[in-house]
Order: C-alpha cells, then sequence, then structure tokens
C-alpha cells in the first residue's frame, strides 16, 4: 500500500475507535508499519490534536532511527510502536 492510503487507514482508525468510546480527543493511538525503497519505518497519529480536526496528511512517518519526517510531531508514545 502506499504511504497516502496508509494515512487514511490509520486516521479512520482512531476516529473509528473515537465513535466507539475507547479514546477520547486526543487520546489512544494507531501506527503501522511503512517500509518502501528507502523509508523503513511507521505512521503513526499525531500528538495533541483531535482527531476529527486531523486531517490524512496529518498523520507521521517516523524512520526506524526515530526521526519523524513531515510537519506534524509523533504521539508521544511512539517508541511502543
Amino acid at each position: 500500500m502506499n504511504r497516502e492510503t496508509l494515512n487514511d487507514k490509520v486516521l479512520a482508525t482512531v476516529r473509528a475507535m473515537v465513535a466507539q468510546g475507547l479514546n477520547r480527543g486526543s487520546a489512544g493511538n494507531v501506527s503501522v508499519r511503512y517500509r518502501k525503497e528507502k523509508h523503513d519505518g511507521f505512521i503513526i497519529s499525531p500528538t495533541g490534536m483531535e482527531y476529527e480536526d486531523c486531517a490524512p496528511d496529518d498523520m507521521v512517518f517516523v524512520g526506524m532511527d526515530g526521526k519523524p519526517w513531515g510537519g506534524r510531531k509523533p504521539s508521544s508514545e511512539w517508541p511502543f510502536h
């Protein structure tokens, strides 16, 4: 799957978790492994954003070196993922 599709799926999953009462606001996180060519890491929900206010592009790629790519910061729980 491409990164855009995975971003959509991560966002849809955290929103579904909120709708089911498993999370509130920006609590709870979802990640998925992403590996393609030079990119090896995972995509995770961002920190400090309510998921209803997020767009797919707000999801954060974190490399296996722990460095996030993009404009948002990853969830503070990214090391667990």
